[in-house]
């Protein structure tokens, strides 16, 4: 047996486990929600309308409108979680040299919000004037449940790093500084 160390001390399945956590961790904040609860209703009653359609229409709807929003809240999740963890850090830890706080929106995410925004535009427009109408207002309800969701995410890498920072005695806080 080798004992020479992996190159990635922090593997990727360690990762997506502790993003999953986070995941849903966040999800369980955001139930605590009346966003969640107006999400909801909305759902059930977008659902009852889904019914009504053709065969072909919720297909797409369940395959290319819901893949869209899966690949954009897995993105933003996890872009929130890292700020969460950045700022604590940042907060405890003053950044010397390159770490800097990220202030910009990565062009990942912008790329995959955009193809959520044409997703649901493209699925809209496939539907008669008023199951359309009742279709935006659901999607830009469910978008914005998502956003909201993922601040739930910044808030857990916070407390992620405030935990971590406190087991090994480097919270400024709790040090009295």
């Amino acid at each position: 047996m080798s004992n020479k160390p992996s190159a990635d001390i922090t593997s990727s399945t360690f990762l997506s486990l502790a993003l999953t956590h986070a995941s849903a961790t966040a999800e369980n904040a955001f139930r605590a929600t009346p966003h969640y609860d107006q999400l909801q209703q909305s759902q059930v009653a977008w659902e009852k309308v889904l019914k009504t359609l053709g065969k072909s229409t919720i297909e797409h709807y369940e395959n290319i409108v819901n893949g869209a929003f899966d690949e954009y809240q897995a993105l933003l999740e996890d872009y929130f979680w890292t700020l969460g963890l950045i700022s604590t850090i940042k907060k405890h830890l003053p950044a010397k040299g390159d770490l800097e706080q990220q202030q910009n929106t990565p062009s990942a995410l912008i790329a995959v919000e955009g193809k959520l925004k044409q997703t649901c535009i493209q699925f809209s427009e496939l539907l008669n004037a008023e199951v359309k109408e009742k279709c935006d207002r659901y999607l830009q309800l469910r978008k914005s449940a998502v956003d909201i969701a993922a601040a739930c995410c910044c808030r857990h890498g916070m407390n992620f790093v405030n935990e971590l920072l406190l087991r090994v005695g480097l919270n400024s806080e709790q040090n009295g500084e």
